[in-house]
């Protein structure tokens, strides 16, 4: 990977762009944004329709994991807030396929009044199931883009690279970019 080009003065990456462009580099980058900055985080939260206020002390509240494992397997990322939300999100790239998750991690949500199991794909779905009080949901990578796009949350920088590494490394590029008023170069 070249970081920066002869006869250029910066790099054209962000931080985000080492992470590689596989799953695991799309879920952690992804996990990173909603760890650091709340309004992005209870924007996702109030897209997967868990009414808790964005507040200072339920941000401080709650926790941000990746890759957390337990005998039923291995999550990519999980949000916790003791009192209000366990969210269980499993993200996939190209044609990754759900076939057992969406009952496989159904006995690790703690007893709290909002469960989600939630899958990130490149497909777009709006198939939204409950399992033993827990709802799934499917969204795409594009309706997350979309959603911090929608909330105006692209002034703020960290979340502004992961759209750009997003739409880069995952080949959404040609979708949303100018509608940024983004111009990548390779």
């Amino acid at each position: 990977m070249i970081i920066k080009y002869q006869q250029r003065t910066a790099s054209h990456l962000t931080p985000l762009d080492l992470l590689g462009n596989d799953e695991a580099g799309l879920s952690k980058a992804f996990a990173f944004v909603l760890a650091k900055d709340k309004d992005a985080l209870f924007t996702f939260l109030r897209f997967l329709g868990i009414r808790t206020k964005n507040t200072y002390k339920n941000f401080l509240a709650t926790s941000v994991e990746i890759e957390h494992s337990r005998p039923e397997g291995r999550t990519d990322i999980e949000i916790i807030h003791p009192d209000f939300f366990h969210v269980i999100v499993e993200c996939k790239i190209n044609k990754g396929r759900i076939l057992h998750q969406h009952t496989q991690y159904l006995g690790a949500f703690k007893e709290v009044p909002n469960r989600v199991m939630c899958f990130i794909t490149q497909e777009r779905d709006t198939n939204k199931q409950k399992h033993q009080g827990i709802i799934t949901r499917h969204v795409s990578w594009m309706d997350i883009i979309d959603v911090l796009e929608g909330m105006r949350l692209t002034t703020n920088q960290i979340v502004r690279q992961f759209m750009m590494y997003a739409m880069r490394s995952y080949k959404m590029k040609t979708q949303k970019c100018r509608r940024f008023g983004v111009r990548l170069k390779y």
